[in-house]
């Protein structure tokens, strides 16, 4: 079952559960941006964002979007608050940073090639860990560049007779 992130608390839970349950989804509930951001830093996931709360809901939206600019987020509009579901919109093109999502396009593809490239090399185990749980493009080339070409500790000692 695919993990989605719903925040906020919707008027029927159980319902809602129930309802994403069947489209083959398993709901992570969290009720504020940094319980949100705690889970998003474990694993990444789609959010959907109630919208029902009025103006904390567009903070939360904010705090995310700020922290981890790539994270895929749904708004579930309130159609009570019409004004929440424009602001909502206008938010998330404001903050939209395709640089970050080019870096995330970037790490998912050194993830899955890396994966590959790497079976076989001593070591390769340690540098695939370091790869899947990197969060930035320069921590990957600091990986990278750590794993392939540091200095060499020791080196035979070579005879010339």
């Amino acid at each position: 079952m695919t993990s989605v992130m719903y925040v906020g608390s919707p008027a029927d839970r159980a319902e809602t559960e129930q309802l994403l349950s069947s489209a083959g989804l398993a709901v992570v509930w969290t009720e504020t941006a940094a319980h949100a951001l705690t889970e998003l830093h474990r694993r990444d996931m789609p959010v959907l964002l109630d919208l029902s709360r009025g103006a904390a809901a567009l903070q939360a939206a904010r705090d995310i979007r700020t922290d981890r600019p790539s994270t895929l987020m749904f708004a579930v509009v309130d159609p009570r608050r019409p004004d929440l579901t424009t602001e909502a919109v206008l938010a998330g093109e404001r903050v939209h940073d395709r640089a970050a999502s080019h870096d995330r396009w970037v790490i998912n593809k050194m993830r899955a090639l890396g994966s590959w490239y790497t079976k076989g090399l001593d070591n390769g185990s340690h540098l695939r860990t370091a790869i899947n749980t990197v969060e930035s493009l320069d921590a990957l080339r600091a990986i990278i560049g750590a794993f392939f070409f540091a200095p060499v500790s020791f080196l035979p000692a070579l005879s010339l007779s």
